[in-house]
């Protein structure tokens, strides 16, 4: 049994895919599956995830006509097989030690979401963005509406899913993270993540 599922939607990203992917191959920690949903892409993306599930058995990969990124997050979510999961955007890498810290501290205090900070990176840091490190009982407010830079507990999407919509990102935060689903403990930590400003993604619906 792996300890976290990493969802990444894919769609003509040939160049930015080594970047993204082997950040998280790179892990601290080891026992996840890495799920790469390609979304229809008509470049070389999907042969390059195909290469990735040959060289790493953690990566398992989705073909799927072109739907956009929320279907291609939905795809994910029911694949996935670990307790608790972690979207991550291709123009988004890693740091080494992202999944270990932020998996620790839900573990360590029993919290269903834990929320690191990013960096938003063009050749060089130009911005970083997080929080106080603190426990929280309501979310709302406070944590960021995205679903990147999070480790989440997969109960929280057992009868929701991503909208089709642009905004798609903020409404399914809004509805996973409401404390009417049950007690939500959130962790708000360092800097994990790198978001590379200058790229966008290709998506019908993008962040």
């Amino acid at each position: 049994m792996v300890d976290i599922s990493v969802i990444v939607p894919v769609y003509n990203v040939e160049d930015l895919l080594p970047r993204c992917v082997e950040s998280i191959m790179a892990q601290t920690k080891k026992s996840l599956e890495i799920i790469l949903v390609d979304d229809g892409a008509t470049d070389q993306s999907g042969a390059i995830c195909d290469e990735y599930a040959k060289k790493d058995p953690r990566v398992v990969v989705i073909h799927q006509k072109n739907s956009g990124v929320s279907a291609a997050r939905n795809a994910g979510l029911q694949t996935l097989l670990a307790d608790f999961l972690m979207f991550v955007d291709i123009d988004d890498a890693l740091k080494p030690q992202a999944i270990e810290v932020l998996l620790d501290r839900a573990y360590q205090e029993n919290a269903q979401i834990v929320e690191g900070g990013y960096e938003v990176f063009d050749t060089k840091v130009l911005a970083t963005e997080h929080h106080i490190d603190a426990r929280l009982e309501e979310p709302c407010g406070v944590l960021w509406g995205f679903p990147w830079g999070k480790v989440i507990a997969s109960s929280l999407f057992c009868n929701i899913s991503f909208c089709h919509c642009i905004i798609s990102d903020v409404q399914i935060s809004v509805s996973a993270f409401s404390s009417k689903y049950g007690n939500i403990f959130v962790l708000i930590i360092c800097s994990l993540v790198r978001y590379v400003l200058y790229l966008s993604l290709g998506f019908k619906s993008s962040k």
